[in-house]
């Protein structure tokens, strides 16, 4: 429960938050009862309109003296364009944690590609495999060039359709920071091996670079916040012994916030 343990320990630390079910999560009834509307859905619908929603609560409510955006994993790739709606100066700073600039449709290659190779199957069923993953490769760089119905009718890894990818390309998080003046954070797990390093915070350095931004990286931390002792296995092994979320994160990211607090109304 790392968004529970964030919770209660950034409010120990004086800094209050609003989390909530993403869309698909609390909603996954409804789109299942409607294809057409799941075939026309992207990040706006799952990630975006509720936060803009609860941004604006928090914004109108005089217990807080400023907000801030964090976003997790695909939340990190969200936030920016939840930013980029709401009024100049309103927000202010963002936490990209364990987050990644790169498409969700290239880590699921990724984390399947790598699957692969620690399951050692006999060569022809090897074959047969990548063969698969390389076609949803393929579809995914088809995107750009397919027409509307096309694009609602095309899924990759049976989840994504090529409506909601493309959608993600227009809005690519790092060329919306690029654009802001606003201070970011960026936070790592040495540990993640769903969002590796070289895809989150490498490519985030390289991207952000001129931005106002200071980067974060905790050796041991893997993808839900806790640390893990010894070498991961890079998978979801990882998780099997639930731990709580780490204390240097919390810190840290409480000292952050709070270093850029406005006055209190």
């Amino acid at each position: 429960a790392p968004f529970r343990d964030l919770a209660q320990g950034l409010a120990a630390r004086g800094v209050a938050t609003l989390r909530y079910d993403k869309y698909t999560l609390a909603h996954r009834d409804l789109l299942a009862a409607d294809p057409a509307r799941a075939a026309s859905f992207t990040m706006q619908e799952e990630y975006v309109d509720d936060a803009l929603a609860a941004f604006r609560a928090l914004a109108e409510d005089a217990r807080f003296s400023g907000t801030f955006l964090l976003g997790h994993s695909q939340g990190a790739s969200a936030a920016p364009r939840v930013a980029s709606e709401l009024p100049e100066g309103s927000v202010r700073g963002i936490i990209l944690l364990a987050g990644t600039p790169l498409s969700i449709a290239d880590l699921m290659y990724r984390q399947n590609m790598d699957a692969l190779a620690a399951m050692n199957l006999p060569a022809e069923q090897d074959a047969q495999v990548r063969a698969q993953l390389d076609a949803e490769r393929a579809k995914q760089a088809a995107v750009g060039g397919m027409t509307e119905a096309e694009l609602k009718s095309t899924y990759l890894y049976g989840a994504l359709s090529g409506w909601y990818l493309k959608d993600e390309a227009e809005h690519a998080p790092a060329p919306l920071l690029k654009n802001m003046d606003v201070p970011l954070l960026v936070v790592q797990g040495g540990k993640d091996w769903q969002v590796k390093p070289d895809e989150g915070m490498d490519l985030w350095r390289e991207a952000l670079a001129e931005n106002n931004a200071q980067f974060l990286t905790f050796p041991d931390m893997t993808h839900f916040l806790f640390d893990l002792e010894g070498p991961s296995a890079g998978s979801a092994a990882d998780y099997l012994q639930p731990r709580p979320v780490s204390e240097a994160l919390m810190d840290a990211l409480a000292e952050w916030v709070l270093s850029l607090q406005v006055t209190v109304r």
